[in-house]
């Protein structure tokens, strides 16, 4: 929530857990904290919700301590990228991994669409953001492709 109120990243989820409250953990299904999965309530959707946390960072608490750093995930897109521009980092991205493929264009504009959070017809810098580091997770990568399947 504190990288969501900074506008750093954007989307349905981020407000729904950080501002209207309509999304919940309950109970915790899994043991390793930077790979945590909970059952979970999304509005009136029940279902499991998978948080892929930030590694882990080893303290040696005899050294001073550097600031922290903001999260690599959320570096890309920055500040003055054009739709136009972010729409080539996807289509670039989707041809790394899926090969020259006939509906590249069709899969940009849809992950476009998810990643209008707020459905105002416009894709943000925070949302944007949002969706690169969703984007570099096969798993949604793969959620997002099969969707309708």
């Amino acid at each position: 929530c504190d990288k969501y109120k900074r506008g750093v990243i954007d989307g349905s989820a981020c407000s729904s857990l950080c501002t209207r409250q309509t999304l919940y953990f309950r109970k915790c299904l899994s043991t390793q904290p930077n790979n945590q999965m909970y059952l979970g309530e999304w509005g009136n959707l029940q279902g499991v919700i998978k948080c892929q946390m930030e590694e882990i960072a080893h303290i040696d608490l005899r050294t001073e301590l550097e600031p922290r750093k903001e999260a690599i995930l959320f570096d890309k897109p920055t500040r003055g990228t054009t739709v136009q521009k972010f729409k080539e980092m996807v289509y670039g991205l989707f041809k790394a991994k899926l090969g020259e493929q006939g509906n590249l264009p069709e899969l940009v504009n849809l992950i476009l669409t998810v990643a209008d959070g707020n459905k105002d017809g416009r894709v943000s810098l925070p949302e944007a953001k949002s969706a690169w580091a969703l984007l570099q997770l096969n798993e949604f990568l793969l959620m997002v492709i099969l969707q309708d399947k």
